[in-house]
C-alpha cells in the first residue's frame, strides 16, 4: 500500500498522468461549452426584450411602414385622366387626356367585350372614331392593326393630347381631325368597316352622328354605340340598322349594330 504524498514510478504512474490530463480536457470543454450556452442565452434574452418593447411600443402603423418602406407596392390602377391600352402591340401602354366636359374614356371590361365582338385583331380594317375624346377607342384599333384610323374631335386641348399620344405610340395609321365628325364626314369620300360612336351623353348627338355615318358605311360594317338608355331602343338605330351584340355596365348601355338592308330601312320609316 503506497504511502500519501509517496510518488508514483513506472508504469503505473504513468497511467495516472494520462488519467488526469484526459479529465482535465474533458473538465475545460464543459466549462467552454457552458460559457457558450449562457452567452447563447444571453443572447435570446437582449432579443426577446427588443421584441417585447417593439410589440408593446410600436403602434402597427408604424410597424406596416417600417416592414414596406424599401419596397414599394406596385399597383396597376391607372390615375385620374389616364386610361391604358388592354390589346395589340400598344397593349398595357396609358394614353393622358385633359379634362373636358362630357370626356369619358370607354372602360376596360367594356373595351374588352367590344373587340371580343369585333375580334382581337383588325388588320386592314378602315376604322373612324365620331367623338375621339381620350382616344381609347381609336387607339385601341390602331394597336391591333387596324389599316386607318380616323379620330374626330372639337376640343382643342382633347385634340391635343390625341397628337401627343399618336406621336408617342407611332401610331402612323391613326389620323386626328380637328372637327366636327357630321361635317367632315358630309364631305368624306371613304368608306369604313368600323366606327365608333360614343358621343357625350348629355348632348343628344347620336341621332344626327349614325345619320351623318351612314353613307360611309357597307353593308357588313360594325358601328359601336354607347348610351345612357338601351341602344336598340334610340330612333335612329330602329329606322336605319339592326342590332348584333348589346351588352350594359352600370349606367352604360352599349350594343354592335350594322346598317339594316335599304328595304328594310324604308319599311320602318
Amino acid at each position: 500500500r503506497r504511502r500519501p504524498n509517496q510518488p508514483l514510478d513506472g508504469a503505473v504512474g504513468a497511467a495516472a498522468s494520462i488519467g488526469l490530463s484526459a479529465a482535465g480536457s474533458r473538465l475545460e470543454k464543459i466549462e467552454n461549452t457552458e460559457c457558450l450556452w449562457k452567452s447563447e442565452v444571453a443572447n435570446l434574452e437582449q432579443r426577446f426584450s427588443v421584441l417585447v418593447h417593439f410589440s408593446v411600443c410600436v403602434p402597427w402603423e408604424t410597424r406596416a411602414v417600417t416592414s414596406t418602406a424599401h419596397r414599394p407596392l406596385k399597383s396597376s390602377k391607372v390615375s385620374p385622366n389616364q386610361v391604358r391600352l388592354i390589346g395589340g402591340r400598344d397593349r398595357s401602354r396609358v394614353l393622358r387626356f385633359p379634362d373636358a366636359l362630357g370626356l369619358r374614356p370607354t372602360g376596360s371590361r367594356i373595351r374588352e367585350t367590344l373587340f371580343n365582338w369585333l375580334g382581337q385583331t383588325l388588320v386592314d380594317q378602315r376604322c373612324i372614331d365620331l367623338f375621339a375624346g381620350s382616344g381609347a377607342l381609336g387607339f385601341e384599333a390602331a394597336s391591333r392593326g387596324a389599316a386607318r384610323v380616323v379620330m374626330c374631335e372639337v376640343n382643342r386641348a382633347a385634340v391635343q393630347a390625341l397628337n401627343e399620344n399618336r406621336r408617342l405610340l407611332r401610331a402612323d395609321a391613326s389620323v386626328v381631325i380637328n372637327s366636327d365628325c357630321r361635317a367632315w364626314l358630309s364631305s368624306a369620300k371613304e368608306t369604313f368597316d368600323i366606327a365608333f360612336c360614343d358621343p357625350p351623353f348629355d348632348a343628344q348627338l347620336h341621332d344626327s352622328a349614325l345619320r351623318a355615318l351612314l353613307p360611309r358605311l357597307h353593308r357588313e360594317s360594325g358601328v359601336y354605340v354607347e348610351a345612357p338608355t338601351p341602344v336598340e331602343e334610340l330612333p335612329i338605330v330602329k329606322a336605319h340598322y339592326r342590332v348584333l351584340k348589346v351588352g350594359r355596365a352600370g349606367a352604360v348601355h352599349f350594343a354592335l349594330v350594322s346598317p339594316a338592308p335599304l328595304a328594310e330601312a324604308k319599311e320602318t320609316e
